[in-house]
């Protein structure tokens, strides 16, 4: 008889990956309006941090149960042989540290990280104040203020025009260094060429420092600068985004310990939904980064207790600045093309830095740093001239016309405005450089892209899922209903009642019941007591406070469809908390109606989009061979259920639906497809 597998206990390993763990959205910055960003999108952005704020402000719960972490795993001795470790150069390794800053810090407006052979260009350092000249702060000002309003054009203008045309006659790559490092995205100025001329990046510079030399006034010349033609050629090798919408097979995962981690690994944190994937995609390789710091006990537990198959199959990567859990969003999955078009290996686009924000951009160094070890690892990293979060940007090839399509969520558009560009060259560079025929600019809802559309080609056609909210809050609010009695809060009758009102949608005396049960647990602080959230755990996996949150939130999106049309009255904190979550409801609907228009086939999920508190299905991978789905496990099993049923009947009898148990990542604003970025099988 064979003995038990040994224990491995992790419970002492000093893992600080959990001080790592980032909620995805920070403060606005003092100078927003510097950004020129649309009414609409200021307006989202506002009403998601008007939740988010309320969120944690209001309804605060006791201390009362937690997830159990995991302490120990089944040690399978197969130290090392799997496993191959890259670690940073010193030269890297000094620029983790030798002046750079290591948390986020806004950058001047066309910035791009010192990585990948930049670290010595203008563009990518900036001086102190101190260290310019009177003429040059005030350059700096113009372009941070006005790049977004006036376009790239009429702002080299008018910095030129300030610090003296002269100079660029007489030393023009001094001159437009001088620029770079002043925020101006001199990369982007050889997309402006004069019809029929070569030296595209001669002719826009060259051409204005004669005009204004010549006594023009900027005024004057703005008309013609309007008429400049725009073509972006790629400056590196020719890269594809890998499509995502399930025609291949996952080759490669690209993930990120960071965070997931306090007294043992936490239930569905990042290690843990990493250690899942890993599991349950095993033909596939991994590239894991994971901070030098930490790199030690994690490299431990993996050699010793993680289920590899083959040698080198999982590329360790030993950072020298704390990494975040969210690898879709510094880099863009795809394939690098040689001689007519084919494949010749894997490739990520990065943006010009890694960064972190709605609509404006917030510089996260380690997050660009890592990808030198990537590239040393043998894997092509191609540079993106723009600014972009993986999660927003979602490639699919409709098979009905053979196009290759990027659905992009408009605040990558916005985004990337503020380098001085118009949507259209903005899209024209985004088709350029992810190897697109075009690009479809999708209204925005969720913080990205991939917490609210899942898309799938099934039978020839192109299959959209999208969030069913309504079906999400009947589930969510009918479990809370069914735990409250087993709790004893409400009779087994009015639990019955409650779930029967929900199934004929009679939402009003729903609300008033739960919400009477509710007030009643609270104490004269507001404070909900331990006995209402002890309700919400069925499983030792289950965080009592968080599932009675997700409830919270949808007895509120409830409120919100039953107030009448018009301004919500008062001017309480709730009642602009109500107002936002109904915005961001119709903006839900709306979104739908435009992906409709696109003429693909929609399939709604039971599914909520993305809030701290929500419950999303849609932020998962699709494959060749099924689904890699996001689920919350533990007391909202049964929603889990119902999404996996959605999808299954779409996808067919033969695909695998995957659940990976992510609750905690949901709670940082994550899921799957934010912790992994999926690179096709290369044939």
């Amino acid at each position: 008889m064979r003995s038990l597998p040994a224990v491995i206990a992790v419970a002492a390993i000093a893992f600080v990956v959990g001080a790592q763990e980032q909620h995805k959205l920070p403060g606005r910055p003092l100078y927003v309006a510097d950004l020129n960003l649309p009414e609409h999108f200021v307006q989202l952005i506002d009403d998601r941090e008007a939740v988010d704020r309320f969120q944690a402000e209001s309804r605060p719960i006791a201390p009362g149960i937690v997830p159990t972490p995991q302490t120990g795993f089944p040690a399978r001795h197969r130290a090392g042989q799997f496993v191959r470790v890259v670690r940073a150069s010193e030269q890297v390794a000094r620029l983790a540290v030798a002046g750079w800053p290591t948390g986020r810090i806004e950058v001047p407006r066309g910035f791009r990280a010192p990585i990948l052979g930049l670290a010595h260009q203008p563009g990518s350092r900036w001086l102190a104040t101190n260290e310019l000249a009177p003429v040059e702060l005030g350059a700096a000002a113009l372009i941070q203020q006005r790049l977004a309003a006036d376009g790239l054009p009429l702002t080299l203008a008018k910095a030129m025009k300030l610090m003296g045309p002269a100079s660029f006659a007489t030393n023009r790559s001094a001159g437009l260094a001088r620029l770079a490092t002043l925020g101006l995205p001199t990369d982007l100025l050889p997309s402006f060429s004069v019809k029929g001329s070569g030296d595209a990046e001669g002719d826009l510079v060259t051409w204005l420092a004669r005009r204004l030399a010549e006594g023009a006034e900027v005024e004057e010349i703005e008309s013609d600068l309007a008429l400049w033609p725009f073509h972006h050629r790629p400056a590196e090798a020719v890269f594809a985004v890998a499509a995502e919408s399930g025609e291949d097979e996952i080759g490669l995962l690209r993930m990120q310990a960071g965070g997931g981690y306090r007294a043992g690994v936490v239930p569905g944190g990042s290690i843990d939904v990493i250690f899942q994937l890993v599991e349950a995609l095993r033909e596939a390789d991994y590239y894991i980064s994971v901070w030098h710091e930490v790199a030690e006990p994690f490299a431990s537990m993996v050699n010793s207790t993680w289920r590899l198959r083959r040698r080198d199959q999982l590329t360790l990567a030993i950072e020298p600045a704390p990494v975040a859990a969210w690898a879709q969003d510094n880099g863009k999955a795809g394939v690098v093309l040689g001689a007519e078009g084919k494949p010749t290996g894997l490739g990520t686009l990065v943006p010009r830095y890694a960064c972190i924000g709605e609509g404006w951009s917030e510089y996260e160094p380690g997050e660009s740093l890592l990808m030198e070890n990537l590239r040393a690892s043998g894997h092509h990293v191609v540079r993106s001239a723009l600014l972009f979060q993986g999660g927003n940007l979602l490639p699919v090839r409709d098979p009905r016309t053979g196009e290759r399509v990027l659905l992009l969520g408009e605040g990558e558009v916005h985004r990337n405005r503020t380098l001085g560009l118009t949507e259209r060259q903005v899209l024209e560079i985004f088709r350029a450089e992810c190897g697109v025929d075009r690009c479809e600019v999708i209204p925005g809802v969720s913080y990205h892209l991939d917490f609210d559309v899942s898309a799938r080609v099934v039978e020839g056609e192109v299959v959209l899922f999208v969030n069913d909210i309504t079906a999400a809050l009947t589930v969510i609010v009918g479990l809370g209903a069914e735990g409250m009695a087993r709790q004893g809060l409400v009779s087994a009758e009015a639990a019955g009642r409650i779930k029967a009102d929900l199934a004929a949608g009679r939402m009003g005396p729903v609300l008033n019941e739960l919400t009477n049960v509710v007030r009643r647990h609270a104490d004269g602080q507001g404070v909900l007591s331990a006995t209402i959230s002890r309700a919400f755990v069925v499983d030792p996996i289950d965080s009592a406070a968080g599932n009675l949150q997700v409830f919270l939130l949808a007895l509120d999106l409830l409120e919100c469809r039953q107030l009448p049309p018009g301004p919500i009255p008062g001017h309480s904190a709730r009642a602009e908390y109500l107002e936002a979550l109904r915005r961001m409801d119709r903006a839900a609907l709306r979104q739908v109606e435009h992906l409709r228009r696109l003429g693909w086939r929609i399939v709604p999920v039971p599914s909520m989009p993305d809030l701290y508190r929500s419950i999303n299905y849609l932020n998962g991978l699709q494959h060749r061979g099924g689904y890699v789905m996001p689920a919350m496990g533990g007391f909202y099993a049964p929603l889990d259920r119902a999404a996996m049923q959605a999808f299954g009947r779409v996808l067919g009898p033969a695909a695998r639906i995957t659940p990976i148990r992510s609750s905690e990542c949901q709670r940082q604003h994550g899921g799957v497809h934010c912790a992994a970025a999926a690179y096709p099988k290369m044939p």
